[in-house]
């Protein structure tokens, strides 16, 4: 297995590096991301076709500041493949708001190869442009391996967590509920 630390500089732009890694991912994308914005929408479209696999999909927390108009842009790539994670409701600290699903999990598979991106960056332009102070991990390696065993679970923990994304019908934005 190959670990990489991204990056170095922590306002690189790594745009690029995840858009090489989604596109090696030909047999599945599997991705668990707390926020996406326009600037993700659109990094994500360039890799619509490998996110309509069986096996793909994208889960997002319902969470500002996710964007219900990206997400409807994404639904109109890969429809089905979308999904919301609408948090827990309890406990819910006063002041903060509910728990919310905050991974940011990238995962793509090529046949037994895989590449497995986590860390702090959300699917947004701040975020993938170098404007954040960002930082994640790096790993390659073989789908047999423990790290990417545990990271597909993982992943589709969050997506059985959630709900398909439908633009007709979509949840109202949370409110903070007061239980702790």
């Amino acid at each position: 297995m190959i670990a990489r630390f991204i990056a170095a500089n922590p306002r690189e732009r790594v745009r690029p590096i995840l858009d090489s890694i989604l596109s090696s991912g030909v047999d599945q994308i599997a991705i668990a991301c707390a926020f996406l914005t326009s600037g993700g929408a659109r990094l994500l479209a360039r890799h619509a076709e490998r996110l309509r696999l069986p096996e793909s999909f994208l889960v997002v927390a319902w969470e500002p500041p996710t964007s219900p108009d990206a997400l409807t842009e994404l639904h109109g790539f890969f429809p089905g493949n979308v999904y919301l994670h609408l948090g827990v409701k309890t406990p819910v600290e006063k002041h903060v708001g509910r728990g919310l699903m905050h991974s940011k999990v990238f995962f793509a598979r090529a046949g037994d190869r895989c590449w497995l991106w986590t860390g702090s960056h959300n699917l947004t332009a701040s975020a993938s442009q170098g404007v954040n102070c960002e930082a994640a991990v790096l790993l390659e390696g073989t789908v047999n391996e423990e790290p990417f065993q545990n990271a597909i679970a993982h992943l589709n923990q969050c997506k059985s967590e959630a709900v398909v994304f439908d633009p007709r019908n979509q949840p109202p934005m949370p409110r903070a509920e007061q239980t702790v």
